[in-house]
């Protein structure tokens, strides 16, 4: 989890530039997400500085103060996500939007893991307008992490058809079962719905979980309604 924002017990938000600690450095006329690997907080996370250099205000999506600052790593498929997201279920959760003022930064917590492997690792702000990635370092990625991140709610917003399926049909498995948005198998149902696939291909799958999967018989109801406005019982139970 990234830093609370707007919490008076955290310094580093909303300071000036001219405040960043020396060695963080950032170019003129850019927006910057910079690393610092050569100091870490006592919890283990690192310091990640988002410098805005330009003469514009950003403004950032946020979850809970959370602004989607994910831990990544270096494998054979290129740069992955290496920490797992659940989304919340409360819509108070996404009220507050969090700004980057011009000529100021945030520092934000970069996660790390307890325990797990030294690698390659950089930090990547998802789910934002701004596209945007830390310098690359070495740090600490768990193998649990990954395996929970490639099927997590948030993987299921962007993956393929073959993989959201799967997802969905109960296939491809994710630790997290707190909660309808939390559930990535819940989530991967709802993505289906989302008109984002083939409608024939995502009723399709939808059907057989319908027939099989009595836990998320009425969801998988519900989406078929939404794709082809055929309404039946267990949509509306």
């Amino acid at each position: 989890m990234a830093v609370a924002w707007g919490d008076p017990t955290t310094p580093d938000v909303g300071r000036p530039i001219s405040e960043l600690p020396a060695a963080v450095t950032a170019e003129r006329g850019r927006v910057s997400l910079v690393a610092d690997y050569s100091k870490r907080a006592a919890d283990g996370s690192i310091n990640v500085y988002l410098i805005n250099r330009t003469d514009r205000d950003i403004q950032l999506a946020a979850q809970d103060g959370d602004v989607y600052l994910k831990l990544e790593t270096f494998s054979d498929a290129g740069w992955i996500r290496a920490q797992p997201h659940v989304f919340s279920w409360c819509g108070n959760s996404y009220d507050f939007s969090p700004q980057v003022k011009a000529g100021c930064f945030l520092r934000i917590q970069g996660y790390q893991p307890p325990a797990g492997t030294r690698s390659k690792i950089r930090f990547r702000l998802y789910r934002q307008e701004l596209e945007i990635w830390s310098n690359e370092g070495e740090g600490l990625v768990f193998a649990g992490d990954l395996k929970e991140s490639a099927v997590d709610a948030m993987t299921v917003k962007t993956a393929d058809f073959e993989i959201v399926s799967k997802i969905a049909l109960g296939e491809l498995k994710s630790g997290n079962s707190g909660g309808k948005v939390g559930n990535s198998q819940w989530s991967a149902i709802h993505e289906l719905g989302s008109g984002r696939f083939p409608r024939e291909k995502a009723v399709e799958v939808l059907e057989k979980i319908k027939k099989n999967l009595p836990d998320y018989r009425q969801a998988a109801s519900l989406q078929i309604t939404v794709l082809t406005g055929r309404v039946d019982d267990e949509s509306t139970k």
